[in-house]
């Protein structure tokens, strides 16, 4: 995990983690429009006005696109565990001392 994360292919990594990065950040533009803010699951949701107005709006049935796109949509939840396997693979590249991965090297 070394050569991924700070060795031959750091910079190319980083690029991919950067690109990542800013298709979350439009992610979360999106979601905050209504088409895209239905969660999978309408259960999960603590507002009742909230959860009627999904219901309301694909009558029970999330569409495509707030399934692609939406709040644990399937680009959602690519790029969470992204950040997962970012995580995990620096923390291995890291060795013995996971730690550095926060504090740094230094």
């Amino acid at each position: 995990f070394f050569e991924l994360t700070y060795g031959r292919y750091a910079s190319q990594f980083d690029a991919f983690i950067i690109t990542v990065i800013i298709i979350a950040g439009l992610l979360v533009g999106l979601q905050t429009y209504p088409e895209f803010s239905c969660p999978l699951n309408l259960s999960s949701l603590d507002d009742d006005r909230t959860e009627s107005r999904c219901r309301r709006r694909w009558g029970g049935v999330t569409d495509a696109s707030s399934v692609i796109l939406g709040s644990g949509g399937v680009i959602d939840q690519v790029v969470t565990w992204i950040f997962v396997f970012e995580l995990i693979a620096k923390l291995l590249a890291n060795g013995l001392a996971p730690w550095n991965y926060w504090i740094g090297k230094d």
